[in-house]
Order: C-alpha cells, then structure tokens, then sequence
C-alpha cells in the first residue's frame, strides 16, 4: 500500500511538472521557428532550447513512474482495462516519442547551421507534443485513481499467478514487437549505412525497454516463488504453443533474411539483422500468447 501511494504521488508531482513544461515547449516552438526559418540569430532561444532538452529528461524520469503507477493500477484490477491498456499503449508511443524529439531537435539544430528546410522535423515535434499531452492527462487521472483506491483502503486482489500483469506484459510485446519491426524496415531504407551503428542502438533499446520494464516488474513479483510455480497451467500450455508458433514465424522469415544477404551489397543487413530477429520473436511470441489466452 505504502509503495503504491508513493508512486501515486511522485506520478502526480511529475505529471504537473511535465504538463507545465509541455506548455513552455510550444511556447519556446513558436518562439524559435519562425527565427530559424528566417535564418536569424537565436538570442535567448538557444537557452529555452536547452531547457526543453532538460524537460524531457524529466519526461523520460515521468514516464517511468507513470508506468510503475500503471503496473500497481493493474494489481488491483480483476482485468486488463480499455482504458487501462490505451494508457499503457500510449503511453509507449509518448516514451518513444521522447527519443524522436532529442533527434529532431539535433537535427533542426544542425540544419538551422547550414541554412537548410526544417519543416518536417518542427510538424514531427508539434504532432509528439499533442501525443505528450494526451498521455499525460490519462496517466494523471490513473494516479488520481491509484490514490483514490489506497483512500478507500482497497486491497490488491491477487489474480490467480498475475493473470493480469501476464497479459500486460504480452500487449506491450506486441506494441513493442510491431513497432520494432516497423523501425527495422525504415532503418533499411531510409539511414546510410554509417549512421545505422548509431541509430540501431539508440532506437532499439529505447523501443525494447518498456517490454524490458514489465517483465522486471513481473519478476520482482515472481522473486520468492519457485520457477516451477511462476505459471498456472493454463498459462505453461500458452507458454508452450506461443514458443512453438514463434519458432514456426522466426525460421522462415531469417532464412529469407540470410539469403537476402547473399545479394545486398551495402552491409546493411550486417547491422539489422538482430533488431529484426528480436523484435519478430518478441511479436509473434506476445500475439500467440493473447491469441491462445484468448482462444481458450
């Protein structure tokens, strides 16, 4: 109860703070685009853009706590909520829309110096900014609600072996997955090959890590159970058919992908050949999940 309600709390705290900050972001936008597209000197924008690379730093620490408070929302729960899920869902997209706002902003910086068109990257950042806010207020009303909950001392009803938090975890893999693969096909076309080492790491972790999150999380609630008792037996059985079915997807498709290579010259496949494979497995593994939970 005590970890709830401080988590509650600091998500609370955070979410204002980053609700203000969201405002001054479209404030300093405005203030420093029309400059830039004239090609004017920045003044005192160049530090309302530092501040905004420090705002979202705060968003990233945010995003964490609002995902904690999100996982103890779902202990409480007797089911995966529409509600629930779309925050969660969201609140993904919103996490890796941070990472896009660094990049473009490095880029509106870098294209500022040389004179050059930067209106897609500044409709890149307005369209996460409306994302953020969205998010924001969802995750506000789910603290308010895990608040509300520890008020009225309602206690956790543990769904028999985190029924629950198991499917949490498959919905986010599939999020995860689906937007792996998409990031994979895009790096192929769209990054020269010397950018790829540094974007494949930066963007694959940054896009792994809320699946890295919730299955941190199930295991701490797993971590004074005995292995053979971390799943009920319906869900070995789904374990099983979904590592079957992930198997059945993953070999044909890295077939395909190591015969490719024998015609692509750019050694592009040497750097994504990995993010593909993980980002499949974690995909079509979550999905059978959901898919035989559902089915049975």
């Amino acid at each position: 109860m005590k970890n709830k309600k401080i988590s509650a709390y600091l998500s609370v705290i955070l979410g204002i703070l980053c609700l203000s900050l969201l405002g001054c972001n479209f404030y300093v936008f405005l203030t420093v685009q029309p400059k830039m597209a004239n090609l004017q000197a920045l003044g005192s924008g160049e530090t309302l853009l530092m501040c905004v690379y420090l705002g979202i730093l705060l968003a990233v620490v945010f995003h964490i706590c609002a995902f904690v408070s999100m996982f103890l929302r779902f202990q409480i729960s007797k089911k995966a909520t529409f509600f629930g899920m779309a925050t969660l869902c969201l609140g993904i997209l919103s996490f890796l829309a941070l990472g896009g706002d660094w990049a473009a902003l490095n880029d509106i910086g870098k294209e500022y110096k040389y004179g050059l068109e930067t209106s897609g990257e500044w409709l890149a950042l307005y369209i996460s900014q409306f994302c953020h806010l969205i998010f924001y207020i969802l995750a506000l009303i789910t603290a308010f609600g895990l608040l509300r909950s520890n008020r009225l001392q309602v206690q956790t009803e543990h769904v028999f072996k985190d029924e629950v938090i198991f499917k949490v975890a498959q919905y986010i893999g599939v999020v995860c997955g689906a937007l792996g693969l998409l990031f994979s096909l895009l790096a192929f076309f769209v990054y020269p090959v010397r950018m790829l080492k540094f974007v494949i790491p930066f963007f694959g972790v940054l896009i792994a890590l809320p699946y890295g999150l919730v299955v941190f999380y199930w295991l701490l609630l797993k971590r004074k159970e005995r292995i053979r008792e971390w799943y009920d037996e319906k869900q070995f059985l789904d374990v099983c058919r979904a590592s079957l079915f992930s198997l059945i997807c993953t070999v044909p498709a890295m077939s395909l992908l190591f015969l490719f290579s024998y015609f692509e010259k750019s050694l592009r496949l040497g750097y994504l050949w990995f993010p593909f494979f993980l980002f499949l497995v974690l995909l079509s593994f979550s999905a059978a999940i959901l898919y035989t939970s559902r089915e049975n």
